[in-house]
């Protein structure tokens, strides 16, 4: 077998990073690229740069988050209560048994966590932090690296993520506003949740409606066949005999 069939042979193991908000935005793009080239056999996906111009986003969100075998939410002290991170992580942790889910954190102490994200592995964003990060994500593909040989990859590569995490760990502006991301997932879950009620109220009307329509003919039946004397008349069809009462519903 050659080499590039080898290689080929060997699955790359998909990697979701979430992030939300502007801190957690810069260490997501420092960390993107970089597992990329230190940890060559995982497929890193962040929003801002690997959806193209044009995508569609949700699709390609919701498409990530059901392939990824590992996830990395990158936590500041802004986002750690964020919908958009609850929502990304809990998705994340489908079938958790074989998914892993990393909490990535970035001024805030992984002991402090509560809530959801708490259930999850959690690192602090400096040395010692990401190589347990990394050695989760190398566990977690087909054909790890042996310790020894992740290490000395590692060590070569652990200063230019440091770096690039500078700008996220320095970055001080008050981010109390929500995101884009957060607005949008918010209008999707409101507007979802009115069109549920909509279909749902639609259907009670319905349902209302036909079941007028048959007790009218059932009284109707009651009427006219003793009229008739043995021959039964029959107005209501056969499969809508044993219709139900629409169920009653709470003011």
């Amino acid at each position: 077998m050659t080499e590039r069939a080898t290689s080929e042979s060997i699955s790359l193991t998909p990697v979701f990073i979430c992030w939300s908000s502007t801190r957690s935005r810069l260490a997501a793009e420092a960390l993107r690229p970089w597992l990329a080239a230190a940890l060559q056999r995982t497929a890193p996906f962040m929003s801002d740069i690997d959806i193209q111009a044009g995508a569609d986003w949700w699709s390609e969100i919701a498409d990530q988050l059901k392939t990824a075998k590992v996830g990395v939410v990158c936590l500041t002290d802004e986002n750690q209560r964020s919908p958009w991170v609850l929502f990304e992580s809990g998705a994340l942790s489908k079938g958790i048994g074989d998914n892993r889910v990393i909490t990535y954190c970035m001024g805030v102490e992984p002991g402090t966590l509560a809530g959801p994200l708490s259930r999850f592995q959690a690192v602090r964003a400096d040395r010692e932090g990401t190589w347990k990060l990394v050695r989760s994500i190398n566990d977690n593909t087909p054909a790890p690296l042996a310790e020894d040989a992740l290490k000395q990859v590692f060590e070569s590569h652990f200063s230019t993520l440091d770096t690039n995490l500078e700008r996220a760990r320095n970055y001080s502006q008050c981010e109390a506003a929500p995101t884009e991301r957060e607005l949008l997932v918010e209008i999707l879950r409101v507007a979802k949740g009115v069109e549920r009620q909509a279909y749902e109220a639609h259907e009670r009307a319905e349902e209302a409606q036909r079941y007028e329509r048959l007790e009218r003919l059932r009284r109707l039946e009651a009427l006219v066949s003793p009229l008739r004397g043995d021959k039964l008349i029959k107005l209501i069809p056969d499969d809508e005999e044993e219709h139900p009462p629409p169920p009653a519903t709470a003011d």
